[in-house]
């Protein structure tokens, strides 16, 4: 009895331990036309890469609307270097000059309270390339 008990509770637990999280941990996203409005959500310590080809010289344009603490930052083509990006105020039109051709992520993450709870948060995020 206490062995048929044990293994259901195993079960279960298998079960749970297999089923997908409503968001994903680290999460890309393929933009095909980087002139566009997304819809997302960002769980605690994760974040959603937005993943784009851009071109030397034109101009990259964020603006980021959440409903919490939710940060952006820009990564060049050597996404393991540091940003080449980061805004004083994600709610406003971030621009800057693409320096190189390439293939660009904008990294949206979760800040102070809400990243610590591991809250989920909602936003819509503004792109340009022009």
């Amino acid at each position: 009895m206490i062995l048929t008990t044990m293994m259901r509770r195993l079960s279960v637990m298998a079960l749970l331990a297999l089923a997908p999280l409503s968001v994903a941990a680290q999460q890309v996203v393929e933009v095909a036309d980087p002139n566009t409005t997304l819809e997302g959500e960002v769980l605690g310590s994760y974040y959603v890469d937005y993943v784009f080809p851009a071109t030397a010289g034109k101009t990259l344009l964020v603006m980021l609307l959440p409903n919490g603490s939710v940060n952006f930052n820009v990564l060049g083509p050597d996404t393991s270097a540091p940003p080449i990006y980061e805004p004083t105020d994600p709610l406003v039109e971030n621009t800057l000059t693409i320096p190189e051709d390439g293939i660009y992520t904008v990294r949206v993450f979760l800040t102070g309270d809400d990243a610590a709870a591991e809250k989920i948060i909602t936003y819509m995020i503004f792109l340009g390339h022009y």
